[in-house]
């Protein structure tokens, strides 16, 4: 069975080569629409969405933003998990970072939904990490100071991407997902190597 809470009303761097500044992430569309990832009730809920680090890349990431749909009350800590991609889904976890307290806290925009409204929500992981080029997942939890429930904003179903993007599980339950195409707002934030690597030959384009 399909436990999930989806509202539909809301819901350094290891090679020292060319170094610059860089994010991966999906923008706010504005859907007034999110998916349940509240810790610390009755219920432990949350939520994965994938990104790609490119070829002859590696991410040194440093801090994550995510909008979350909610009440006037702060968030009060975050979970964040960095899995690996396997099969299309979400896999192992290779970075796991517990009881983050937020950076920063931003309002965005006004739902049409009464005492819910869109924050921009800032984490610094206490230490950054490499992600070489793959398809990884993050998987987000977060918590109120007054235990309301908090959902991470999605995007609508036009993403051009291609893949299963809504992936949710309850507690310690199998990820569930498949059904729809849209993505989850974040920006993952670091440093960006270039590894040296060739681009290898595949010959004319035809």
């Amino acid at each position: 069975m399909r436990k999930r809470l989806l509202f539909g009303f809301v819901l350094s761097g290891l090679f020292g080569f060319a170094q610059s500044n860089c994010n991966y992430g999906a923008g706010s569309e504005r859907t007034s629409n999110g998916e349940n990832i509240t810790t610390g009730g009755s219920f432990e809920y949350s939520a994965a969405t994938d990104f790609d680090v490119e070829a002859r890349k590696v991410l040194t990431a440093q801090k994550l933003a995510f909008n979350v749909l909610k009440g006037s009350a702060n968030v009060s800590s975050v979970n964040v998990n960095i899995l690996k991609e396997f099969q299309g889904m979400p896999g192992d976890v290779i970075k796991s970072f517990e009881n983050l307290t937020p950076t920063s806290e931003t309002f965005d925009y006004q739902t049409q939904e009464e005492n819910l409204n869109a924050y921009k929500i800032t984490v610094t992981f206490p230490e950054s990490f490499d992600l070489p080029k793959g398809k990884y997942f993050i998987q987000i939890q977060a918590k109120n100071a007054d235990s309301s429930p908090v959902f991470w904003e999605i995007t609508k179903e036009t993403t051009a991407k291609i893949g299963r993007f809504d992936f949710t599980k309850m507690g310690t339950e199998p990820w569930f997902g498949g059904f729809s195409y849209y993505d989850h707002v974040f920006e993952i934030v670091g440093n960006c190597n270039d590894t040296g690597e060739q681009e290898p030959d595949f010959g004319t384009a035809f």
